[in-house]
């Protein structure tokens, strides 16, 4: 696999080439994986810019080991934005976490009893709420209860609104995340969240971490690594890896491509999804392995990149202008119901200032799109996965040391944590 993890882990064996021969196997058409630039025409057709549709942004505090990597390979960061906004019911309800003012964008928000429950007035105060009582969770130790509560579990319990989840905590996690709105509530580990949150300084309001993005595109840094690394095959898929059934031997290691040739190693290094990877074992995977692995579910998102600033009700940003943030969680349910039908726009101009809105026109990103973009602003469309999160995951992430180095196989990937960049980079070095 070549995305952030497999990269990683190929750059650093790459290094010493008198101990290592690295060679990477890619089944699709690019290096990679969530780190996908597309070149956009501007509206001229006088030149192309870079526009990133999976991995995005960064930061110093929460992402030391990635950007000490950029760092190495001489990759430049600018400024980005990490602004948040929700949207509902058609823009029947709107509010953006930039300002005070942009909180109250939509101005009959300032008038409590418009909104059930106290509204936007209510949500602010159990957001406090919630600050308080995620600092002293975060630092819960895991064999107690609390570890395999759930959110929904936690917020029942603890009497915060409907209100505040279904306009906050349910945005927030589905977007971090790109969970699916039933999977947050019911299943998403509450330790997870509040830990997050601390790691990432957002249980504040003051100091947070300056967001970056790479200037140029992320395809920038995988080029650097690509010239590091000679030997990434492409469209290359293995479908089989036979391994010696001792733990402790060194090797070797079989693999055989899609193409029907075999060749030899002493050691490898999966860096693809974990149900990739047991499909790829198949019945040479260990009944521990398949435990371990089994546990880590995927869920598919569809990314489209496009044009489409409509104002119409099949829109893809929030109605009001001053409710459009960098993040922008869309939901036609209404208020205090449970949101189903839901997608996360970014808008790339504001994530990547590089992306000019004069030569380039509004650039957004919208994931699972709840309206589809007019035809004519498409540019592109891409299928991503990521983990879900669930208390069989914390433990399933726990137990990987199990079978980590046994039978000449190592397991790396953003799955084994947070599954984020720095974590995926992390895993691979």
């Amino acid at each position: 696999g070549s995305g952030i993890s497999g990269l990683a882990a190929a750059w650093l064996l790459s290094q010493d080439p008198s101990r290592f021969i690295v060679t990477v196997f890619e089944a699709g058409n690019y290096v990679g994986g969530h780190t996908h630039t597309v070149r956009i025409p501007s509206l001229d057709n006088t030149k192309t810019i870079g526009v990133d549709t999976g991995f995005i942004v960064c930061n110093p505090v929460t992402y030391p080991n990635f950007q000490a990597f950029l760092a190495h390979l001489k990759v430049d960061l600018v400024q980005s934005d990490m602004s948040f906004s929700v949207s509902r019911n058609n823009g029947q309800f709107e509010w953006c976490g930039d300002s005070i003012d942009t909180v109250f964008a939509q101005r009959s928000n300032l008038i409590p009893f418009i909104q059930p429950g106290g509204g936007l007035f209510r949500m602010l105060w159990d957001c406090i709420r919630f600050h308080k009582h995620a600092k002293r969770l975060a630092t819960e130790a895991d064999n107690l209860p609390l570890a395999k509560q759930t959110l929904g579990q936690f917020f029942k319990e603890h009497g915060y609104s409907s209100f505040f989840y279904e306009n906050y905590i349910l945005p927030m996690t589905a977007a971090i995340w790109s969970a699916p709105a039933n999977i947050t509530f019911d299943k998403f580990p509450l330790l997870t969240l509040v830990r997050f949150m601390r790691n990432h300084v957002m249980l504040q309001l003051g100091n947070r971490p300056k967001w970056r993005t790479v200037d140029g595109g992320s395809s920038t840094y995988v080029e650097k690594i690509k010239s590091c690394v000679p030997d990434i095959r492409l469209n290359t898929a293995i479908v089989s890896v036979t391994r010696s059934a001792d733990p402790d031997a060194p090797g070797p290691v079989v693999l055989t491509n899609i193409h029907g040739q075999e060749e030899t190693f002493d050691h490898v290094i999966f860096a693809t999804h974990t149900d990739q990877t047991l499909k790829i074992l198949g019945a040479n995977a260990t009944p521990l392995e398949k435990r371990i692995l089994g546990a880590i579910k995927y869920s598919k998102n569809r990314a489209i990149l496009h044009r489409d600033e409509s104002v119409s009700e099949l829109k893809l940003m929030p109605k009001r202008r001053k409710a459009w943030a960098a993040w922008n969680y869309l939901t036609t349910s209404k208020t205090e119901s449970r949101s189903q039908n839901m997608c996360l726009t970014y808008w790339m101009n504001r994530l990547q200032s590089f992306v000019n809105v004069p030569d380039f026109g509004h650039v957004f990103v919208t994931m699972n799109p709840i309206f589809e973009p007019r035809p004519d602003t498409v540019i592109g469309s891409w299928d991503y996965e990521h983990p879900i999160y669930s208390t069989e995951t914390i433990c399933a992430q726990d137990s990987l040391n199990h079978i980590q180095n046994k039978h000449a196989t190592t397991f790396c990937g953003a799955w084994t944590n947070y599954g984020f960049h720095e974590d995926g980079c992390t895993s691979g070095l």
